[in-house]
């Protein structure tokens, strides 16, 4: 199984003001380096700002500020986790709340045979159980349904506990490929403490995030290892 990545971001969800965000403050109050600077949305639009760099394309809304990586690694991860204690820092009165980062890829196969025993890995909430030492997913699926068959389209897993961030993973078949986003967060960030306690562990172990992932994926390839 061949796996290519489309992206890595971290996304906040709270109350933002654009108007803040700038190349300038971005390097001289944050002293944050994205690489080279690419270009930034049109001035003039206020509720909306979004600044691309080399390394890092940097969003803010209303109610959304991401950063976003075309990269994984467990670099990568501190990169942007760090990034956002940065920005929290300087403006640490912001609400925020929920926080959570996305590695998103295309599975790609040798032949059908191999697609078919990754797909039925993926579509199995046992798995999900199984790899996070949960007793419970909520799942959602989608089906094409046929008079003589059903082909499935897409499914969601989601598990959350209490003592730790919640999991939501998706995968969706596109053609021959399987897209597959898997994400952490931190909720409800605003009502709390125990909730901080998970950002703050989720923005620190960077590396455990990144072994996770690369766990998970053995695991669908039915490496117990």
């Amino acid at each position: 199984m061949k796996i290519t990545y489309n992206f890595t971001s971290l996304v906040a969800i709270g109350n933002f003001n654009p108007a803040i965000v700038s190349v300038d403050f971005l390097k001289r109050v944050c002293k944050l380096d994205f690489g080279e600077f690419v270009g930034e949305s049109p001035k003039g639009f206020p509720v909306v700002k979004s600044i691309n760099y080399s390394k890092v394309e940097v969003y803010v809304d209303l109610n959304r500020f991401s950063l976003r990586s075309p990269n994984f690694d467990e670099k990568t991860l501190i990169e942007l986790t760090g990034a956002f204690e940065v920005y929290y820092e300087k403006l640490p009165y912001t609400p925020i709340q929920a926080v959570g980062i996305n590695v998103n890829c295309n599975l790609s196969f040798e032949d059908t045979t191999e697609q078919a025993k990754i797909k039925s890995m993926v579509t199995e909430p046992q798995t999900y159980r199984d790899f996070l030492h949960s007793n419970q997913v909520i799942v959602i699926e989608n089906f094409l349904s046929m008079p003589t068959e059903e082909e499935w389209i897409k499914s969601s897993y989601r598990i959350n506990k209490e003592d730790d961030l919640s999991r939501s993973i998706e995968c969706q078949r596109k053609d021959n490929i399987i897209t597959l986003n898997y994400n952490w967060e931190a909720g409800d960030l605003s009502s709390s403490e125990s909730a901080r306690a998970k950002l703050l562990k989720m923005l620190s172990d960077s590396s455990e995030l990144h072994a996770e992932f690369r766990g998970f994926i053995k695991h669908v390839e039915g490496d117990s290892k």
